[in-house]
């Protein structure tokens, strides 16, 4: 086994070198002039070159509606080139997104790799690209109309798709989104990603959820491409997506970008909703800096605890620098545990966005010092402070922040 592995190593290696020698070069030898050439005119005709990311659906969508939004305010005109930054890309509809907002090419990687090799080409580069993952650091996102827009063709499409699943025309339906092993597991075969367990929830803990929210008159579409299991629950009103035949590339996005709001543990396909300007409830989820506070939506997070029995507070979370981590055994390291979102937390989680989105939400005076006093704990951490910025609209469920107010803003310096 190990010999046949070998050979096969060797074979690949030999192959990526043939290829060097008889493609590869050839285009960094003709790259090496043009950025010269570029770099001297870019005050007369400037050109920019960066990749679009095209591996996952999450940050791929995001990084280009941001892209495409701050192009629109930009005072100087550029003339930006793209290469797609892995092939098959990972949705079709999200490639015609592309084609219809940029110019990409296979030879801008050439381009891109040189200018980088060579000092001085920052200029040649796109900031926004190289930007965090989920943070709006102009803040601009949910300020904007959306960027990605469906052609007509694609809205006779999508009509279909509601019609084959019963979803009558402006009728108003819920998203789930559960992250699980599962597609990590079927989509990277090969690599130990057992790192991220610590992100997975079970999709039965969403059934009451579910329950309540076709009590209120709401389909709930459960979304994903690979998952685990199917929910046990059934309803007319709830639709197994995931299980669904038809599911499409293009499904997976229409469904997304026209529901009402979406729950969510923070999994990639949810910046669609993001990118169409959609509420999230984004429940049961870690680290912290996960977390879309510039969206419009409802939050609540997993909750730490120490192995002695005592939550983790605000305080110390980012004092052991867990806010950001996002490998399960940096947690183990600091002795914590992690614990899940009960059933009737994420249920009240939900309802308060309902009641919110009709405007039938009254928060009381506890409730609005309470979010007033998570926020300011947060924003007063480094990476928050830097990165990322409060939408109006985003709150902390009421309930949650209630029900842990002892430790949560616990202060033990």
């Amino acid at each position: 086994m190990k010999l046949q592995r070998a050979r096969s190593i060797s074979l690949n290696i030999s192959k990526i070198f043939l290829k060097f020698i008889l493609f590869e070069i050839w285009l960094y030898l003709i790259s090496l002039p043009l950025i010269i050439i570029f770099r001297a005119i870019f005050f007369i005709y400037p050109i920019r070159i960066a990749p679009c990311r095209s591996s996952v659906i999450g940050n791929s969508i995001a990084y280009l509606d941001l892209y495409l939004l701050n192009k629109k305010n930009e005072k100087k005109k550029y003339y930006d080139i793209f290469y797609l930054s892995k092939k098959p890309v990972c949705n079709l509809q999200f490639l015609k997104f592309v084609s219809r907002n940029i110019k990409y090419s296979f030879f801008a990687k050439y381009l891109f790799r040189i200018n980088n090799i060579i000092p001085g080409g920052k200029k040649l580069k796109i900031d926004i690209i190289h930007s965090i993952p989920n943070s709006d650091p102009e803040k601009i996102i949910y300020k904007s109309d959306p960027t990605l827009n469906f052609s007509n063709e694609e809205k006779d499409e999508g009509q279909k798709i509601f019609s084959k699943l019963k979803i009558e025309k402006k009728e108003k339906y819920i998203c789930l989104l559960v992250r699980d092993n599962a597609f990590k597991n079927v989509s990277n075969k090969g690599q130990d990603l057992s790192y991220h367990d610590f992100r997975n929830s079970d999709v039965d803990d969403y059934i009451d959820t579910v329950r309540e929210l076709n009590f209120r008159g709401y389909k709930v579409i459960r979304m994903g491409n690979f998952v685990e299991k199917k929910m046990n629950y059934e309803n007319k009103n709830f639709i197994d997506y995931a299980f669904w035949k038809e599911k499409s590339d293009f499904a997976d996005i229409w469904l997304m970008a026209n529901c009402f709001f979406c729950i969510t543990t923070i999994s990639g396909l949810d910046e669609v909703c993001v990118a169409h300007r959609k509420p999230l409830v984004q429940v049961n989820f870690l680290p912290l800096e996960a977390m879309r506070p510039f969206a419009k939506g409802i939050s609540i997070f997993k909750k730490l605890k120490f192995k002695n029995g005592n939550f983790l507070s605000l305080r110390e979370i980012d004092k052991l620098k867990l806010t950001h981590q996002w490998k399960k055994s940096k947690f183990e390291e600091k002795n914590v545990d992690i614990i899940n979102n009960t059933p009737n937390e994420i249920k009240e989680a939900v309802i308060e966005m309902d009641e919110r989105l009709k405007k039938n939400w009254k928060p009381e005076k506890v409730e609005i010092e309470l979010q007033k006093k998570y926020w300011e704990t947060l924003f007063n951490f480094k990476r928050f402070k830097e990165y990322f910025w409060l939408n109006q609209d985003f709150k902390i469920s009421s309930n949650f922040l209630k029900q842990n107010e002892s430790w949560l803003f616990r202060d033990d310096t």
